[in-house]
């Protein structure tokens, strides 16, 4: 699984699993897991989905928003005011602008139907979670999706400057077709789907 979604929403999640009798280990990597090597049972990927020649369930769907530290902004101003100010700065995921996931301004924008300028005051990160950080220190406006945000929005280290808007991409659980007939898959997506309602 991603080190994002491991930082932002597993980790506090996982002495919840213990108590509900799972036993997980995770394998934080950025890359997709390989299952033919036999060590990994079942992985979250974020995507568009489904994945050919796995065994992929729908988790979530995800949606995306801007967000900034309380105080960045004036809370009665709109994004395209926000973004025309000479002191906004805008946070980048670069990972998430190539990796085909729609995580990025350029999409958020066209389906805000909002046009403002996000390059020429910015910071890039590879990661979503430090960008996510970066806005909680002040630093800028970032972009939160699904599951990584909202925990930060929760306890007031973030609040949305903009209105969200759906993803084509969404959390899947996938895995070998093997594993997926066993009560450790059932057990497993029945927790997962219980925490991401």
């Amino acid at each position: 699984m991603s080190s994002s979604l491991a930082m932002k929403w597993v980790l506090p999640r996982l002495a919840g699993a213990a108590d509900a009798g799972l036993e997980i280990a995770l394998d934080v990597n950025d890359r997709p897991a390989d299952f033919r090597a036999g060590v990994i049972d079942a992985a979250i990927r974020f995507g568009v989905g489904p994945y050919p020649g796995l065994h992929s369930t729908l988790l979530k769907k995800a949606e995306i928003m801007p967000v900034a530290r309380p105080g960045y902004c004036d809370p009665g101003a709109d994004l395209e005011m926000i973004a025309g100010l000479p002191s906004t700065t805008f946070l980048k995921d670069v990972a998430g602008e190539r990796d085909d996931t729609d995580f990025s301004w350029a999409y958020y924008k066209d389906q805000a139907g909002l046009s403002f300028e996000t390059d020429a005051r910015h910071i890039a990160f590879d990661r979503a979670d430090l960008v996510l950080q970066a806005a909680i220190n002040g630093m800028g406006i970032g972009l939160g999706r699904t599951l990584l945000v909202e925990g930060d929005i929760a306890r007031g280290f973030l609040v949305p400057v903009g209105p969200s808007v759906a993803m084509k991409s969404a959390y899947w659980l996938v895995c070998g077709s093997d594993f997926a007939g066993t009560e450790r898959y059932a057990s497993l997506l029945g927790w997962l789907k219980s925490q991401m309602k």
